[in-house]
């Protein structure tokens, strides 16, 4: 059956294992401590135990002789008796893997068993069978089983031990066996055996990298044996040897996973991945059979036809009377026996077989992990257009993951240093306006000093750091407040950024490396930005470049969130509307519009924004930095932008200012900004000046904010004056509050369709003299 190409994998890994001497005796289950909290499994049926008896599948061994030798009969496992994970549980001191459909309760707390019979990596494979559960799915139960333990245990103690549990994964005999060699699959036309490995192993590093992203840590991954010598391929020959060609059709595979798992033990902060050789197992127990006591290795025991492979094992057939003296089960998979010497090698082995470590120091291997709060990454980003105002300007509705309410776009991004803003710290983040302050704008650049991306990631992400699990972080490759672009730095093999540790080069899988660290909702892709003044050819080079470097994130990407791809071109029309062209013709969920707020002009910039906008899918949403002066903000939301960032707000704090512009909804008169100590630009007062030192006034009579309803103008500008903390911190909450309800005022007026009237007709002096010092 398809999983029973695994299942040969497996039984000749446990032939090997006999090597290896337990002193309790097998599967009698003498290790009684508990070495790791639990054990997931995922697979075919080498090691399914039940999970397709209820499936309508032809591949199912929930009937006699099956479990012949198994206390309580037939289970589902493809065996005699016990699989190799059974054995493995014991000797990790647990009780025996309960099946998906079968665990409950507290079964569940000492791990689950996803395997499924005739499962592959790809989708399409045992499809001849009809039911079975893929790796895709398998893993989308196991997500459903970290829903139902997060309430008995809760996300931190949860996350803890997934960290620890053991994730054994048995995947790829079935594409071959049941996909690749079957006559009624396209596959052998469109790939040769080493395109097909790279296909195969390209989705496999996909699959285990999402279950890494869902905390898990220590993963056991078993290769693929000589499936030319099991006895369903024995069978096909008269001569009765293996078939070395299907033997060498494997090869590819196994090195592409080697060389998946060095890089992951690499890569992937405090994971520890450890590889099962199959094949040196099954040639191990080839030449040495009589040391371990096998008689038969050419046959199943139970089955039908030449080497008793031609059929499996039918319902009530009279298996071997010796079944501990035979390899083969029946025409795919090992003995009982060879099931328990393989997970003692696989348990105790040396780096011949297994490595870079055995299971045993991989359960005892010091970890300190936690599972980041998952719920944002499973559930999709829901974005729609709810009304249009005057053309281009819209108004729109972004779910996100689990998070109770949807934000209403045009929304403001709040500017963040590593994840909290500035001067707001999070047990003060609730006395913003709900949910419009849950958007958080995070810089991967901020972690190239102080706390690293590998310490972020054992913790957890950003949501696990910080406790803002209520929160969406949308992680930018620019910094408008600490890390600006360097693009005389930049070249082809990565973007240079001044930090306040230098100037740093990042290349596409730095980066990647610093988002699969950080876990954001949403995430941009690598830019090359550059200012308004730079040459034609320098624009195309940006494009050029930051399309490439969108490829390449997007191919490396396993960090889960939402990809948004950064669109560049600088001055020019028409690469701006070249790199939209591309960058729109990827699968992404949104784009980021980068390479704004770098020395173009005001009259400028709306054909530059158009010239992208108009070449974008509208039911995506755009993201833009660089704008958050109130007139370059309503520039951006009358050529159709929804996300915008929040710098302004951090420079209006850092220098004193607070937004005081009235937000009542009704329309501003310029006399309301004229005062004659303040020039021009009315959307701000300076609190440092004198004339507010006895000013006892809030600083907008109408303002909701916490610090307008509870201090005055003499206050703060007291605190200011002497370089009192509590001043940033006052003036952020307004500032922050102010801006939100500046966005507010946006979505009624386009909703009502009279953005253009409150907003453009009658633009405000003031707006268009905002701050030089912002």
């Amino acid at each position: 059956m398809a999983t029973f190409s695994l299942h040969f994998l497996l039984m000749f890994f446990m032939a090997a294992s006999a090597q290896i001497l337990d002193p309790f005796g097998p599967g009698q289950g003498g290790v009684k401590r508990e070495m790791v909290p639990a054990l997931f499994v995922f697979g075919d049926s080498l090691i399914d135990n039940g999970n397709n008896n209820n499936l309508p599948s032809f591949a199912k061994a929930n009937y006699f002789p099956y479990g012949i030798d198994f206390n309580g009969g037939p289970t589902g496992r493809f065996s005699n008796g016990y699989t190799m994970v059974d054995e493995i549980a014991e000797l990790l001191g647990l009780p025996l893997i309960p099946s998906y459909t079968e665990a409950s309760g507290d079964q569940v707390l000492h791990g689950v068993n996803y395997a499924s019979a005739a499962a592959g990596i790809l989708d399409i494979t045992g499809r001849n069978f009809v039911g079975r559960i893929p790796f895709d799915e398998q893993i989308r139960n196991f997500q459903n089983t970290l829903d139902q333990i997060t309430g008995n245990l809760g996300a931190v103690d949860l996350a803890q031990a997934i960290g620890r549990s053991i994730f054994f994964v048995g995947m790829g005999s079935n594409d071959y066996l049941n996909n690749y060699l079957m006559p009624n699959y396209d596959t052998k036309n469109q790939y040769n055996p080493q395109q097909y490995a790279d296909f195969l192993v390209q989705r496999y590093s996909r699959q285990l990298r999402t279950l890494y992203n869902l905390g898990a840590r220590k993963f056991v991954i078993s290769g693929l044996g000589r499936m030319g010598c099991i006895p369903s391929i024995l069978s096909q020959s008269t001569a009765g040897i293996c078939n070395e060609e299907v033997n060498q059709l494997v090869l590819p595979f196994n090195a592409n996973v080697k060389a998946m798992i060095n890089n992951f033990n690499t890569n992937l902060p405090g994971a520890r991945f450890t590889y099962i050789d199959i094949t040196r197992l099954f040639e191990d127990l080839v030449a040495n059979r009589e040391q371990y006591g096998f008689n038969v290795v050419n046959r199943g025991c139970c089955g039908i036809g030449r080497n008793s492979g031609q059929i499996t094992c039918l319902p009530f057939q009279t298996p071997c009377p010796s079944r501990d003296q035979y390899f083969f089960w029946d025409a795919f998979h090992p003995t009982s026996a060879v099931n328990i010497l393989m997970a003692r090698k696989a348990f105790n082995g040396d780096q011949s077989i297994v490595y870079p470590m055995n299971i045993q120091q991989l359960a005892t291997n010091p970890t300190q992990l936690w599972l980041h709060h998952h719920h944002h990454y499973r559930e999709g980003m829901k974005f729609a257009v709810k009304a249009w105002s005057n053309g281009k300007a819209r108004a729109g509705s972004l779910q996100i993951g689990s998070l109770p309410t949807p934000m209403e776009t045009p929304c403001l991004l709040l500017s963040t240093r590593k994840g909290l803003p500035a001067f707001i710290s999070p047990d003060l983040l609730p006395s913003l306006p709900s949910p419009d302050s849950h958007l958080l704008q995070v810089s991967p650049l901020q972690f190239l000093e102080g706390l690293s991306t590998k310490t972020i990631s054992n913790i957890g992400g950003l949501h696990q750091l910080l406790g803002l699990h209520e929160h969406v972080f949308v992680a930018v490759a620019r910094d408008s407040i600490q890390c600006l672009p360097e693009f005389k730095s930049t070249n082809k093999i990565g973007a240079s950024f001044e930090t306040p540790c230098g100037r740093c080069l990042v290349k596409p899988a730095d980066y990647m490396q610093m988002i699969s660290s950080m876990r954001p909702n949403i995430w941009t892709t690598l830019a090359d930005e550059v200012p308004a003044w730079v040459s034609d050819k320098r624009n195309k080079t940006s494009v050029d470049r930051t399309v490439k470097w969108l490829d390449e994130c997007i191919a490396s990407s396993s960090a889960g969130g939402f990809v948004f791809g950064a669109i560049v071109g600088g001055y020019n029309v028409e690469e701006r509307q070249r790199c939209a062209q591309e960058t729109a013709k990827r699968n992404l969920s949104g784009y980021w519009i980068a390479g704004f707020g770098l020395g173009e002009s005001m009259e400028e910039r709306p054909a530059l924004l158009n010239a992208v906008t108009d070449r974008l899918p509208e039911e995506k949403p755009r993201l833009i930095c660089g704008l958050g002066l109130p007139e370059e903000v309503l520039q951006g939301v009358a050529s159709g932008i929804d996300l915008f960032d929040s710098s302004y707000i951090y420079h209006l704090t850092l220098g004193g200012f607070a937004l005081s512009f009235p937000l009542d909804g009704n329309e501003i008169s310029t006399s309301a900004f004229q005062s004659p100590h303040l020039g021009s630009d009315q959307t701000k007062i300076n609190l440092k000046a004198t004339v507010y030192r006895k000013d006892i006034t809030p600083i907008v009579e109408s303002c909701g904010c916490y610090t307008c309803q509870n201090h005055t103008k003499a206050y703060i500008n007291h605190l200011l004056n002497v370089h009192e903390m509590l001043a940033q911190i006052l003036l952020e909450i307004h500032n922050t509050h102010h801006y939100l309800m500046f966005f507010r005022l946006i979505r009624e007026a386009i909703k009502k369709g009279e953005f253009r009237q409150k907003f453009i007709q009658n633009r405000r002096a003031h707006l268009a003299a905002a701050t030089a010092c912002a």
